[in-house]
């Protein structure tokens, strides 16, 4: 009954604890801290910066850890913890866009193809950073069996720094380019391309008609990937980590590029904290915007609908955590990983609202639209919006089954 009571404090915990820092992050917009233009150029910031220093020092501590393990006791397991978040990282991904895209043709079929792709985004890209963590950091708080177990935090970070990775170079590469490529309201010519052509407004962005210029985005894709910051951060750590005594220089206590690493942590701890005040941001912008209603007449075409908002709802918080623990019983997984910490983080990642990363992609996205770029904001800020106020009971419920199913037999 104890073990109960702590399973819910602990899940409950890191929802409170999210909500609170978009909280702040929402005040600091409505107070006129922050802007819209503040808060893009922190995403920007995010991408380029903060989360390659998070990626940088989790790996390399995760990497070095598993490759000592293995030269110091021969045990193979040990590299279970690079390669299984990684895979994880890749079948989160997957199975999300097999199921979302016929979802997206049920329920969006209609819709204009920003709007379409919008949908998809939402289904396919779920909380892969700030909520495992704050989760993790509560479980590893206040479960007893994972308080037992050594480092339990610094290795949940670094299983979260390599499934982050591959999860933010898809997400900043292959679907950022396949929002970026999509043609702003067919409603654009009939009503906003006349008025905007007089006042020059479009000079400064491309006409919906020159996206219909070919493209490669395969080839776009695997250019962003090789010159991402986050790629260049994951190739330097397992660079370092490989070669022994460098590694050692940067995380022994006494190693002379440690304060070299320090640093680096410095910058990749301010991901939690910056990312959800981006959100919350991005959240407000959104939903209370000055945006003009009078300026266009609206199309149902051009929104997603009371309908699509509770099925991406449905298909995030209960749907897809449903089908990963059946996937996890009949794979029996939770004797087959090494470490039963992979397998909660693993349960973990599945049980996420929409990423508040599609906030931020959205946002980078809708200044190519003008006409449909507001309104796409402000379905996407709804939708991560009503997720995060169901997320206390869904996230509670859906953590409890997953420790459930990995410790039931302990």
């Amino acid at each position: 009954m104890a073990s109960s009571s702590r399973i819910l404090q602990s899940s409950l915990s890191g929802s409170v604890e999210l909500l609170t820092l978009c909280a702040a992050g929402a005040l600091l917009v409505h107070t006129q801290v922050f802007d819209a233009d503040v808060t893009t150029q922190l995403s920007r910031a995010m991408k380029n910066l903060f989360i390659p220093a998070l990626v940088f020092g989790s790996i390399l501590h995760t990497a070095h850890s598993a490759i000592e393990t293995l030269i110091t006791s021969r045990d193979s397991i040990a590299l279970q913890q690079i390669w299984v978040p990684v895979a994880l990282a890749f079948l989160v991904f997957g199975m999300a866009a097999i199921f979302a895209y016929p979802i997206t043709k049920l329920i969006a079929s209609g819709k204009q193809q920003a709007v379409q792709r919008a949908v998809f985004a939402c289904l396919v890209l779920g909380n892969a950073n700030v909520m495992p963590l704050l989760v993790m950091q509560s479980l590893c708080d206040t479960f007893p069996p994972l308080m037992r177990t050594p480092h339990c935090y610094d290795k949940s970070m670094g299983y979260a720094s390599l499934f982050l990775t591959v999860i933010n170079i898809i997400s900043w590469t292959v679907l950022y380019q396949f929002l970026r490529d999509s043609k702003d309201s067919d409603h654009f010519r009939e009503e906003e391309a006349p008025l905007l052509s007089q006042t020059g407004f479009r000079s400064s962005i491309n006409h919906p008609m020159d996206l219909d210029e070919p493209r490669a985005p395969i080839i776009d894709a695997i250019k962003r990937v090789l010159c991402s910051h986050i790629f260049l951060a994951v190739v330097a750590a397992l660079a370092i980590a490989i070669v022994y005594p460098l590694g050692n220089a940067f995380l022994d206590d006494d190693g002379v590029l440690r304060p070299f690493l320090l640093s680096i942590n410095i910058l990749g701890n301010v991901v939690v904290p910056v990312n959800s005040l981006i959100v919350g941001a991005e959240l407000y912008n959104s939903l209370y915007g000055c945006r003009d209603e009078d300026r266009y007449i609206k199309y149902k075409d051009e929104e997603f609908g009371s309908s699509t908002f509770l099925v991406i709802l449905f298909w995030r918080l209960v749907a897809f955590p449903w089908i990963a623990r059946i996937l996890y019983v009949l794979l029996g997984l939770d004797s087959k990983l090494g470490d039963p910490l992979l397998g909660i983080f693993g349960l973990v990642e599945f049980n996420n609202p929409t990423a508040n990363t599609t906030v931020m992609l959205i946002s980078v996205v809708s200044t190519r639209l003008p006409r449909i770029g507001d309104q796409l904001r402000y379905d996407v800020a709804k939708t991560v919006f009503w997720q995060f106020l169901a997320t206390p009971i869904f996230l509670t419920l859906n953590t409890a089954a997953a420790l459930h199913l990995q410790y039931a037999r302990l």
